[in-house]
């Protein structure tokens, strides 16, 4: 059997931080290991232009959404949080946020809930009140059959208004609160997005969406609400830990 000369190649481009000749050879051979060892590395050094490219020759929409999102995410901090919580390493992702001066309670909380780890957050919240009522809504909202009533909602926004550093990112849009439209997921940049259809829907929705709003099917997947983002780089040649 052949051996291929280019991952040992790429694998020193890397080693040297030449991330624009690693790229350069990637395009050159255009195979998907090559894109695939590439990003998984990139993401393992934090290098996040680097694995936006290598994700996105990969066709791989979702995860290269999420690196979009973290690209956009305003403090050093909640970047590296976010990376760590990619490779679900969820611990590491809330001791970074905890360590910090002062501590980020509200994304510490808010990773937490997006792992469903109630206890865990409701000990984080414990320090402020009001981020124990978020709690309290959030586990209402996404446990029970019963919707926020519209002062709970009120409540709730208010809240996250209060602690969030980005009160409008995707992580932190209320689909319950029935006063935002549905917005698309991103696409890579540069990309054109496929024609969409709309349908209405029934009612029903996932992740706390009101009754009768419009959904856009777009092509490729989909993340999902409120950053349910944490998964490993499968065959990214990432190391996911647990």
């Amino acid at each position: 059997s052949s051996f291929s000369r280019y991952p040992p190649l790429l694998h020193d481009l890397i080693k040297a931080r030449k991330w624009e000749d690693a790229i350069r050879l990637c395009r050159f051979v255009d195979q998907r290991f090559l894109w695939a060892i590439l990003a998984g590395k990139a993401l393992d050094r934090c290098h996040l232009d680097s694995a936006e490219i290598g994700l996105a020759s990969l066709q791989s929409v979702a995860k290269l959404n999420y690196i979009l999102y973290i690209k956009d995410l305003p403090n050093e901090k909640a970047r590296v949080a976010e990376l760590a919580l990619f490779k679900r390493d969820i611990k590491s992702a809330e001791a970074v946020l905890l360590q910090c001066n002062p501590p980020m309670l509200y994304r510490a909380i808010k990773i937490n809930l997006r792992m469903h780890r109630w206890d865990r957050a409701r000990q984080i919240a414990k320090a402020k009140p009001e981020l124990a009522r978020m709690v309290e809504l959030y586990y209402k909202q996404w446990t029970s059959q019963e919707i926020l009533s519209g002062k709970e909602a009120k409540e709730l926004k208010s809240i996250k208004a209060k602690f969030s550093d980005k009160p409008q990112d995707s992580d932190d849009e209320d689909a319950g609160d029935g006063e935002e439209e549905d917005k698309p997921a991103p696409t890579s940049r540069g990309a054109k997005r496929a024609p969409v259809e709309s349908k209405h829907a029934d009612g029903e929705g996932d992740g706390g969406e009101s009754a009768g709003r419009h959904r856009e099917d777009t092509v490729g997947e989909e993340d999902e609400e409120d950053g349910d983002h944490g998964g490993d780089v499968d065959g990214a040649g990432g190391e996911s830990k647990e």
